[in-house]
Formats: structure tokens, C-alpha cells, sequence
């Protein structure tokens, strides 16, 4: 529902026709779509690294090959950001499927660091001002290779730690 956004895909190694796919895909799209490749891979938080370097936008997020975003995400989320200019993350509820491929949502806490430094609970997904990712130093290149979220948790962190504002929106 919201209209002027932009889609920057990174291929990060793949090893398939991938890029030539995605390279179709972005020259028949209406969206603007700009597709990077990275080879050999750098894992995913260098990859995400390397498509915001390609942002234009005051807002962004991110999102993985099998994520999915309702129709009105960016306009709603972007909303919160418009309305709150002391906020700069603003981060949802979730859906995921369990083992049985049943749907089911997971709500998370209101904003409190106290809990976020114990546990992360805030998505990848969530939508940034991209001046304050900038500003912290985008995701760290030490912890990319963990390979357990490290990076996203540690992220998050350097933004409490900066008094960087958080706020949940209580829809998945």
C-alpha cells in the first residue's frame, strides 16, 4: 500500500542461476529494484552491510529469501517513524510456523532494555532510520561469521547504548 519504495536485492555467492533469475525479475518489475551480487559469499550480516550502501531512503529494513511482509508493512511501520521523531526502530510482532506448519504469533515485549540486553527479541525485519544505522556503524564485520544472530542482538545493543529510541508495533 505504500508507493514509493525501492527493493535492493543482494545475492550473496549463490552457486545457481539465482542472479540471472533475479536479474530478470528486477528489468520486468515496476518496482525500482537493483539487484548486488557478492562472490564468494560473506555471509548475511556483510551482505545486508553491502545492500545499504545502496539506500537512498530515510527508512529501511531487512528481509531474508523466506520472509514475508503483509501488504501494508512499510506504509504502516514507516507511519510509526513519521509520528515519533524520537524513535528510530520500530519493530513488530511475528508470525512463524511450527513444525506442523501451523501459524502462530509471537508477541513480543513491549520496549525495555532491561530485557533486550538478557535476550534479543527484536527482528531483523524491523524497519531503521537509516541515518542512525549509518550512524552506529552499520552490522559488525567481527561477529558476522557467528552464524547465530549475534550480530542483530549486538546491533540493538549499540543503540541502547547510544539512547537510540525503540517502540513495538503490536501487530505481526
Amino acid at each position: 500500500s505504500y508507493t514509493d519504495w525501492e527493493l535492493i536485492i543482494v545475492d550473496d555467492g549463490s552457486t545457481d542461476n539465482t542472479l540471472h533469475v533475479l536479474q530478470k525479475i528486477s528489468s520486468e518489475s515496476d518496482v525500482n529494484c537493483k539487484v548486488i551480487s557478492i562472490s564468494p559469499s560473506k555471509w548475511v550480516f556483510s551482505a545486508r552491510n553491502k545492500g545499504f550502501e545502496q539506500i537512498t531512503s530515510d527508512y529501511f529494513f531487512f528481509l531474508d529469501a523466506d520472509d514475508w511482509v503483509d501488504v501494508d508493512y512499510v506504509e504502516k511501520m514507516a507511519g510509526v517513524l513519521d509520528h515519533n521523531t524520537d524513535i528510530s526502530v520500530v519493530y513488530p510482532d511475528m508470525v512463524y510456523f511450527d513444525e506442523n506448519f501451523n501459524e502462530a504469533i509471537f508477541r513480543v515485549p513491549d520496549f525495555d532494555p532491561q530485557i533486550l540486553v538478557q535476550k534479543n527479541f527484536v527482528a531483523y525485519s524491523s524497519m531503521q532510520r537509516t541515518s542512525k544505522f549509518k550512524e552506529i556503524g552499520c552490522y559488525s564485520e567481527y561477529l558476522n561469521d557467528c552464524r547465530n544472530h549475534l550480530s542483530e542482538w549486538d546491533l540493538w545493543l549499540r543503540y541502547i547504548k547510544k539512547g537510540i529510541g525503540f517502540k513495538r508495533f503490536a501487530e505481526p
